[in-house]
């Protein structure tokens, strides 16, 4: 043994933690994709209205 103690609430605390920041880290990766996603189809629309205007 080293002399550190083994804390189960520390580890938790750990754990959680590293769970939050996964969690804000995928709500950010998801809500890029959607901006982008929502870009483009915006763009196909756009393209697709001025091809019948012509």
């Amino acid at each position: 043994m080293t002399g550190i103690k083994h804390n189960p609430k520390n580890l938790y605390n750990r754990v959680a933690e590293l769970l939050k920041l996964i969690q804000n880290t995928v709500v950010q990766t998801v809500n890029k994709t959607m901006v982008q996603t929502y870009f483009e189809i915006a763009r196909m629309i756009v393209e697709e209205e001025q091809k019948c205007m012509l």
